[in-house]
């Protein structure tokens, strides 16, 4: 599923009933906004970077990135 198409699931369902592609698709875009010094256009390569954990892991991996800033920024660069 391309990133569009997951952010399009997820306004369909709902962020509280966001699973799989769509939840991905909801943390990249909530990385993006939380730290100011990465571009908006950011957010795909995130969702690309959130698909190499099974969804059990999406999450926790998410809220690390959220809590590091230079982490995040390691993903922009691999």
């Amino acid at each position: 599923m391309t990133f569009k198409e997951a952010k399009r699931v997820c306004r369909k369902v709902g962020t509280a009933h966001a699973s799989g592609d769509a939840l991905r698709s909801m943390y990249a875009e909530l990385i993006v906004t939380t730290h100011p010094g990465i571009n908006q256009h950011s957010a795909e390569k995130f969702y690309t970077h959130l698909q190499g954990y099974p969804d059990a892991e999406v999450e926790q991996r998410a809220r690390h990135l959220l809590r590091n800033g230079l982490d995040a920024a390691d993903v922009l660069w691999v």
